[in-house]
């Protein structure tokens, strides 16, 4: 069981090479299947992902899990990216207190990798006195790879100075730069593996239930099976890029951490 989260002092060897996005999830689909110690050979190892920046207000669960999401001000000429991080709970994860993590501070995720399948469906409901009823929806088969970073209500612990599991930037940007800035914006996180206090790094389990959000959902009934893997980190620094054919010179257009 785990009991504590407790920080790798361990540096990274210098010929480990940085995980990327694909290599990060590869490694966490490896400890999953193949690794008795949960990962714990992930201890320190440095990663660099990118997670696209999508738009707010799309129907999918891609957007609903992106931890970064956009939308633009027509009257102030701005456009906001919003970062959302999402907690761990009991609610959303199976095993939270199997695997004991509600003995440890609160796991803000930050989903990096996100696929989905839908097929159709149908919810049977019966009331008293009543024939039973079916409702025409569909269910979404998710599997989903995220970061696990602890954000206990004292403060920052695992984040770069200044961050927080929900940031807002406002970027100016003319309307004719819009579809060059959003076109490939990407959120790029930094950061290192981290060890839970038995050694292992990485935990799954699911989520099963319905997404309840009509922005989401639409009128139609949705049904998630989602399997879900963690790997427990801390992040140094989070950085907001414009597409590669923006008109800025520079192409950075929000920072956090050095």
């Amino acid at each position: 069981m785990l009991s504590a989260l407790a920080f790798s002092l361990f540096l990274a060897n210098g010929s480990l090479e940085t995980l990327d996005t694909d290599g990060l999830k590869a490694a966490i689909q490896n400890a999953r299947v193949a690794s008795a110690d949960r990962g714990a050979a992930l201890n320190g190892r440095r990663f660099r992902i990118t997670v696209p920046v999508r738009y707010g207000d799309r129907q999918n669960l891609k957007t609903y899990k992106s931890p970064a999401r956009w939308r633009y001000d027509f009257k102030k000429g701005e456009l906001e990216i919003t970062i959302g991080l999402g907690e761990i709970s009991a609610q959303n994860y199976d095993q939270f207190d199997a695997q004991g993590l509600n003995k440890l501070p609160a796991l803000q995720t930050t989903y990096f990798d996100v696929e989905e399948r839908k097929v159709a469906t149908s919810f049977e409901t019966k009331e008293a006195n009543q024939e039973v009823s079916a409702d025409v929806g569909i269910r979404s088969l998710g599997a989903s790879y995220g970061l696990a970073t602890p954000y206990p209500a004292a403060g920052a612990v695992g984040f770069p100075k200044g961050f927080e599991p929900l940031m807002i930037a406002r970027v100016p940007v003319a309307g004719g730069n819009l579809n060059r800035t959003i076109d490939g914006m990407t959120m790029v996180v930094e950061g290192e593996v981290t060890p839970l206090a038995d050694g292992g790094t990485v935990f799954c389990g699911q989520f099963n239930g319905n997404l309840l959000a009509l922005n989401i959902t639409g009128d139609k009934r949705k049904y998630l099976q989602d399997k879900q893997c963690f790997v427990t980190a801390k992040i140094d620094r989070v950085s907001i890029y414009a597409g590669k054919n923006s008109l800025f010179k520079n192409p950075l257009l929000a920072r956090w951490g050095e």
